[in-house]
C-alpha cells in the first residue's frame, strides 16, 4: 500500500480489537480505579469491510487508550490526518461541495479560541452573551431577500412580530437538520389535537407525507424520527390495492420521477403522479405534507414548484379546507378548547443544493446573460404554497463546516420555540444565567454572584 507512511494492511477477516488491537483489560493502567469489561467489545462486532475504511489512514493512530496518547502519538496522528485532508482537498471531486475560501483560517481563526452559542431564537438575545446572533440575523436577512420573503426589521433583536414576515435560523448540521425541522413544524402545524387516522374529520387525522424517488434520505429519516405517516405506509395499511397510479394498485415506495428519457426533467418529481396521489388522500380528509426539491443530490434536478402551487390551488377549489380550516390546538385558561385557523397542507422546498445559486440564475436571465435564454427554476416564497425552505451553505457557497439556512413565515410558527425561552427563564431563576456585560459586573464577580444564590 502506497501512502504517506501511516498505513498498514489488514488481513482478510481480521477482527479489530480497539484500542491498539488489545482487549481493554490489558490496557487499563494499574492506577486507574474503574470497572472495565473483561471481554474486548469488538468481539461482538463484525469485521469491517474494505469499503467501510479508508486506505489512506491507519486507524490505529487515532485510537485513544485509557492512559491517553503520548505527545509523539498525538503528533503522528495529527500529521497523518493533515496529509490525508490536504490530498483530498486537492483531488476529491465526488461531492457537490465547494472548496472553502483559503482565507478563512486567517480571518476567522480567532473563533477557535472562543466558545459561542446562538441558542434559542435568533431574534431574541437571551442570556448567553457569547453569541454571534447579529451575524446570524444579517445572514437570514440576506437569504430572505434572495428568496422573496418579507423581511423584519433588519438587525433588531426586539422585533415586533409581523406574522407575514419570515422566521428562520442557521442550522449547524446542514440541510438534513433543516428538512427534519420542516417536517416537525409541518406535523405540529397540521395535526392539531389527538390525531386519528380513522377519523372522518380532516381536523383530527394525522398528516400524510409525500416525497419523490430523488429526494434526499433526510426526509425518510425525518419521517421515522417524527413518526410521520408516509403515503405508501398509509396506503398499504388502510387502502391496500387502491393506489391510483399503478395498474396493480400496489403502493410505490416514493412518488415517481421523470427518467433519463424525459430530459431536461430527468430526476424531477412527476407532477401528474404527485397530483393523483395527493388528490387520493385529500379526498379522504388527510392533511398533506409535500417535500419538493430544488437541486436533487444525484442529478441536480429541480421539481416544478409553480406546478405544485397550481396543484394545491386547484385542489383548494374542491377541498377548501386545504387553505383554511379550524384546528383544535389546545385549551384556553378556562379549560375550553382553543381553535386556530390553519391550512390543511405544508409544502417544504429542500433547496440544499440549488437554493444558493438559483436566485442568481434568475438575475442573470433577467439581464439577458444566459446563452440560451432559458427560464431558471423558480422555487421561493413568492409562491403562497411554499411554507418552508432550507439551503446548505457548505455546498455551492463553500462554508468550511456543514451548515444551512432554514426559513419559514411567522404565521406558521407553533408554540415549540416557547420551550427554549422557558428553559432560559428556568436557568435564570436557578441562578445559572450570567448577568449581561452591560451590568458592569466582571466575570469573577458574576461567578461569585451565581455561587451565592445556590
Amino acid at each position: 500500500m502506497v501512502g504517506h507512511g501511516y498505513e498498514r494492511e489488514w488481513n482478510a477477516g481480521e477482527v479489530r480489537c480497539k484500542p491498539k488491537q488489545l482487549p481493554w483489560d490489558q490496557l487499563v493502567p494499574e492506577w486507574a480505579s474503574m470497572p472495565v469489561p473483561t471481554v474486548a467489545p469488538s468481539r461482538n462486532l463484525p469485521a469491517l469491510k474494505d469499503t467501510q475504511t479508508t486506505s489512506e489512514l491507519d486507524e490505529t493512530l487515532f485510537e485513544v487508550p485509557p492512559s491517553g496518547l503520548t505527545e509523539k502519538e498525538r503528533t503522528d496522528a495529527e500529521q497523518a490526518l493533515k496529509c490525508f485532508l490536504q490530498t483530498q482537498h486537492e483531488h476529491f471531486a465526488g461531492f457537490q461541495s465547494a472548496q472553502p475560501d483559503e482565507s478563512f483560517q486567517e480571518r476567522f481563526g480567532y473563533l477557535l479560541g472562543v466558545i459561542t452559542n446562538n441558542y434559542g431564537d435568533p431574534f431574541a438575545q437571551g442570556r448567553m452573551w457569547l453569541n454571534t446572533k447579529v451575524c446570524e440575523r444579517a445572514a437570514l436577512d440576506y437569504f430572505a431577500a434572495l428568496w422573496n420573503a418579507p423581511r423584519p426589521q433588519a438587525g433588531s433583536p426586539n422585533l415586533k412580530k409581523n406574522q407575514n414576515s419570515y422566521w428562520g435560523y442557521v442550522c449547524t448540521l446542514g440541510s438534513t437538520e433543516g428538512s427534519i425541522l420542516a417536517l416537525y413544524k409541518a406535523r405540529e402545524y397540521l395535526r392539531g389535537m389527538k390525531p386519528d387516522l380513522r377519523s372522518p374529520s380532516a381536523n383530527d387525522r394525522p398528516p400524510v407525507l409525500f416525497y419523490s424517488q430523488s429526494t434526499h434520505f433526510s426526509s425518510k429519516k425525518g419521517s421515522v424520527l417524527l413518526d410521520l405517516c408516509v403515503f405508501q405506509e398509509a396506503g398499504r395499511s388502510y387502502y391496500p390495492g387502491q393506489c391510483p397510479i399503478t395498474k396493480s394498485g400496489d403502493w410505490p415506495d416514493a412518488v415517481p420521477c421523470h427518467d433519463f428519457d424525459d430530459k431536461p426533467s430527468s430526476g424531477s418529481i412527476n407532477i401528474e403522479a404527485l397530483t393523483a396521489l395527493v388528490t387520493f388522500f385529500t379526498h379522504r380528509n388527510h392533511p398533506i405534507i409535500v417535500v419538493a426539491n430544488m437541486g436533487t443530490t444525484w442529478k441536480g434536478a429541480h421539481d416544478d414548484i409553480p406546478a405544485i402551487q397550481k396543484m394545491f390551488h386547484d385542489l383548494g377549489e374542491v377541498y377548501p379546507w386545504l387553505w383554511k380550516r379550524e384546528v383544535q390546538c389546545g385549551f384556553d385558561k378556562q379549560g375550553k378548547p382553543h381553535f386556530e385557523t390553519r391550512r390543511g397542507f405544508w409544502l417544504h422546498v429542500d433547496a440544499a443544493l440549488g437554493g444558493g445559486y438559483g436566485p442568481f440564475l434568475e438575475m442573470a436571465c433577467n439581464r439577458g446573460e444566459l446563452r440560451d435564454n432559458s427560464q431558471p427554476p423558480l422555487f421561493d416564497f413568492r409562491f403562497p404554497a411554499v411554507m418552508s425552505l432550507c439551503c446548505s451553505i457548505h455546498k455551492w457557497m463553500g462554508a468550511p463546516l456543514p451548515a444551512a439556512v432554514f426559513m419559514t413565515r411567522r404565521e406558521y410558527q407553533t408554540a415549540w420555540m416557547q420551550m427554549v425561552h422557558l428553559t432560559a427563564r428556568l436557568l435564570e431563576h436557578q441562578g445559572l444565567a450570567l448577568a449581561p456585560p452591560s451590568c458592569g459586573i466582571t466575570y469573577p464577580e458574576r461567578v461569585t454572584k451565581i455561587a451565592s444564590k445556590k
